[in-house]
């Protein structure tokens, strides 16, 4: 899917002045939908800790009530926080517009140039405390990212400076199609291999996938406790971009 760049939302931004988050909405909401098999799988695994995501809509929480799930979760999107004992919190660390209008949501989301700027000129948000205490605590399973994003890898960094974090795995498409040639196959297994030890280095386990919903939904059904999972692992805090 296309992607809007954080540079083009700040002049759209700025072109809507107050009506920027009506528009959104309307935007963000316009086409059906439709809960996908993996979003029904995330909200399936028993023993999660939290659910974190940089997305502000609300497909999360509307898959959980299409799964009669609404009061195993709760919604957080901001400080000061109040979890309630029993429920799974679902942290929303770019903020929160959900579809209805007359629901609660953020004030102010990140997605423009200028939010990120903000956000970074914070120091220390709620966000990055929720997502390191995460980070240091539980194993976390990340879905829908690159793992390339430099405030992810810098929380990273200070999850293992702050204690002996347990082992993460990252779900990842291969760099590329698998070359025919024998000499484009060697540079294939390097760039694999260099991948792969990049994540390391950052006490990340590489999870190969090739088809997003289809091997993302498997993985999870072995989380879930269906066969193939190793007895006695811990479960992990699950964690999709």
């Amino acid at each position: 899917k296309d992607r809007v760049r954080p540079m083009v939302a700040r002049y759209v931004k700025a072109k809507l002045g107050t009506s920027y988050l009506d528009v959104l909405r309307q935007t963000l909401y316009a086409k059906p939908w439709r809960p996908s098999g993996t979003l029904r799988a995330i909200l399936s695994l028993d023993g999660v800790h939290a659910v974190l995501t940089q997305n502000f809509d609300d497909l999360l929480e509307r898959c959980a009530e299409r799964m009669g799930l609404s009061a195993r979760y709760q919604t957080i999107y901001g400080a000061p926080m109040d979890p309630r004992t029993g429920r799974i919190p679902i942290f929303h660390t770019h903020g929160y517009l959900p579809s209805d209008p007359s629901l609660l949501g953020s004030s102010q989301i990140v997605f423009s140039e200028d939010d990120y700027h903000e956000l970074f000129h914070q120091g220390r948000p709620w966000s990055d405390h929720v997502t390191i205490q995460l980070l240091a605590r539980y194993p976390c399973l990340l879905i829908g990212t690159s793992g390339e994003d430099p405030n992810l890898r810098r929380l990273l960094d200070l999850a293992r400076r702050l204690a002996v974090p347990p082992r993460h795995y990252l779900l990842l498409k291969p760099p590329a199609p698998l070359p025919r040639d024998r000499r484009g196959a060697i540079r294939y297994t390097a760039s694999r291999r260099a991948l792969w030890d990049a994540f390391d280095h950052l006490g990340i386990e590489v999870l190969w996938i090739h088809h997003y919903d289809r091997d993302i939904t498997r993985i999870l059904g072995t989380v879930r406790g269906e066969p193939g999972r190793p007895a006695g692992e811990r479960r992990p805090a699950c964690a999709p971009a």
